[in-house]
C-alpha cells in the first residue's frame, strides 16, 4: 500500500530530490561526518559545523511555501539543490 502524497509533494517530489542531492554530495566527498553534532554537513570557512538540512525541514519548507512552489514548478524549476555555502573552494 502506498503512502498519501502530501499536497506539496504532489507538487514537487521533495523526498526523491532530496535523497538525490544528500547521495551526490556525500558520493563526492563534500559531506562528511561532522565529529561535534554527529551529522552529516561541512566544517565552513570559520571552522564551525555546517549540517545538511534534514528532509523533515526541507519538506517543512516546502509545505510553508506550496503556493510559491505551484507557481515554480511549471515555469521549470523543478530541481531541489543543496548548496554548501559555508564550505571553502579549492582554486
Amino acid at each position: 500500500m502506498q503512502k498519501k502524497k502530501t499536497q506539496s509533494e504532489q507538487l514537487f517530489p521533495v523526498e526523491m530530490e532530496y535523497a538525490r542531492c544528500v547521495t551526490a554530495l556525500n558520493r563526492t566527498g563534500i559531506l562528511t561526518l561532522l565529529p561535534r553534532s554527529e551529522n552529516l554537513g561541512v566544517i565552513g570557512i570559520d571552522g564551525r559545523e555546517y549540517p545538511v538540512p534534514t528532509q523533515e525541514q526541507v519538506v517543512e519548507l516546502f509545505a510553508h511555501n506550496r503556493e510559491l512552489v505551484g507557481r515554480k514548478v511549471p515555469q521549470g524549476f523543478d530541481r531541489l539543490e543543496l548548496t554548501p555555502m559555508a564550505m571553502s573552494t579549492p582554486l
